[in-house]
């Protein structure tokens, strides 16, 4: 219980005071996502058929007892986190034994930097793995035996909310479902089961089977590449190799959020310590193949069963990712291998214990090298005082400061890059519109709520070597300002521009895309663009 407690204490000090996400973009839409759930609108996904609309539910709640604010938005990531530690023990109890998991609690409870980052955001991950750790905990009950109605219906209803929330969850519920076939083949068999199992997930997923098959016919057009496979065996392979040499390291041992002093002391130890927890949990823990008849019923060796679920759980998620059309990114794609963190504690608990019965200097070996990853993970979270906490709680007084400057000189609409408009659009409740330039990232259609009229406008970028290159692009005339360190604004002359709000953001979208492209400098893409529009030329620049 003290640890459970301490973890959750963790995840506050993680989200509070309230600062400005790495990932402000994405967080937003949970705010922006809520506001339409107040509205009466009650929406099925953050955007057309991708992450599941269920955090944005809970802020909701939290913005009718609180107000529509940073803190109210930053409280829904912590209540999911501390359920989702709670659910998790739960599962680690049930596959491991009460001593087992006793020795993993602690690595779930501190959080790798990876896992910190991205189940502490409101941007549909917390409420990914909290289904994913009911699944995992709810398939260890029924696997050891437990058939009671609440115990079924839960298992299929986290299934089918999962499948809601994100395609993601496939690389879990798949393999808990395999790995549950093989423990109890028999369950297959009984009608109640059956009935059960269908009805309970096709409630949970009925939300995303309307959406694709009646409301939202077209709409996942844009996002199609969230379920387009990878484009051939070449791809699949370099996306493999980006798994293995990228994605399993920064999740287990991820210096890209703060690499401090200690972190860096500690991170090749941290690295060997889960590389040889999982060799020794994979190839010397695994179960003798004396018969099928060892991993199966319900009196099944705790170990052999959580070996057999955690290679199936590896297998499935690394697969889905090599083979899908997203593991082609490059970048921090970690998160598609978030369901692995869970599998984590299992393989460091079961090596540690192994490692603490060889005497007195193994018992000393396995608390020295258990402290070193859990302080390797708390050294690399976003603490407050940390540099990296700094930096996010000065981002946020930018913002405010931003706004406050827009609203001084009464700004309509502002265009920018999705990561710094949408941040801006929600603060100001939508009074400064804020369309993305990257027509993909427009989630929520704003530019489509351009008024056809003369708008004030304002230019914003984080460099103001960027924003003159846009703004030359573009023909456009005025001054660009530096307001701090992360915002430069432009403002153009004459503001309104003569051309009505659509044709002025048609332009400067163009323009952007233009100014964007890698490789050669712009001047043939631009000089595509119409010509300016009386008022906006580049004279007298």
């Amino acid at each position: 219980a003290l640890v459970l407690l301490a973890g959750i204490a963790l995840r506050v000090a993680l989200a509070f005071p309230p600062y400005k996400y790495r990932d402000d973009g994405d967080s937003v839409l949970a705010g922006m996502c809520a506001e339409r759930v107040l509205a009466g609108k009650y929406p099925l996904f953050f955007s057309p058929g991708r992450i599941g609309a269920l955090g944005g539910y809970l802020a909701a709640l939290l913005f009718a007892w609180f107000g529509e604010n940073r803190a109210a938005l930053a409280a829904g990531p912590v209540i999911v986190g501390a359920l989702q530690l709670i659910v998790w023990y739960l599962f680690l109890r049930e596959l491991l034994g009460s001593k087992l998991a006793l020795i993993a609690v602690p690595f779930a409870a501190a959080l790798s930097p990876a896992a910190a980052r991205w189940m502490l955001q409101p941007n549909g991950y917390p409420e990914i793995m909290l289904l994913c750790s009911t699944t995992l905990w709810l398939a260890s009950r029924v696997a050891r035996g437990d058939e009671s109605h609440l115990t079924v219906i839960g298992l299929w209803l986290s299934i089918g909310l999962a499948g809601w929330q994100s395609l993601l969850t496939l690389g879990c519920s798949l393999p808990a479902l395999a790995w549950l076939s093989w423990r109890r083949p028999g369950l297959w068999r009984r009608r109640r089961w059956l009935l059960l199992a269908t009805g309970a997930a096709l409630l949970a997923a009925f939300p995303w089977i309307a959406f694709h098959l009646a409301v939202g016919r077209g709409e996942p057009q844009a996002n199609a590449v969230a379920i387009r496979p990878a484009p051939g065996i070449p791809a699949m392979v370099d996306n493999l190799g980006y798994v293995l040499s990228h994605d399993l390291r920064e999740l287990v041992a991820s210096t890209s959020v703060s690499a401090s002093w200690l972190q860096t002391r500690l991170l090749w130890l941290v690295l060997a310590v889960h590389l040889a927890a999982a060799v020794y949990f994979f190839v010397a823990a695994a179960p003798a193949w004396r018969g099928r008849a060892l991993l199966r019923g319900p009196a099944a060796p705790p170990l052999a069963a959580a070996w057999l679920l955690c290679a199936l759980l590896v297998l499935g998620v690394v697969v889905l990712k090599v083979i899908s059309s997203p593991g082609g990114m490059r970048g921090p794609t970690e998160r598609y291998l978030l369901p692995i963190a869970l599998l984590v504690p299992v393989m460091l608990a079961v090596s540690c214990a192994r490692l603490a019965r060889a005497g007195a200097w193994g018992k000393a070996a396995a608390w020295t090298l258990a402290a070193a990853v859990v302080v390797f993970d708390l050294a690399g979270v976003a603490l407050p005082g940390t540099p990296v906490r700094q930096r996010c709680a000065a981002r946020a007084v930018s913002d405010e400061r931003l706004l406050a400057r827009l609203r001084r000189e009464r700004i309509e609409a502002i265009a920018g890059s999705y990561w710094l408009v949408y941040p801006i659009d929600w603060l100001s409740h939508h009074r400064i519109l804020g369309p993305a330039m990257e027509p993909l990232h427009d989630h929520y259609n704003i530019a489509a709520q351009i008024p056809d009229r003369g708008l004030r406008w304002a230019l914003i970028a984080g460099e103001p070597d960027q924003l003159r290159r846009w703004t030359e692009c573009a023909r456009l005339t005025g001054l660009i300002e530096t307001v701090d360190p992360f915002y430069s604004v432009f403002r153009p002359q004459p503001n309104p521009p003569v051309e009505p709000g659509p044709a002025f953001l048609q332009r400067v979208t163009m323009a952007y895309r233009f100014t964007s492209l890698p490789g050669p400098p712009p001047g043939s893409g631009c000089s595509a663009l119409p010509p300016a529009a009386a008022g906006t030329s580049p004279q007298g620049r």
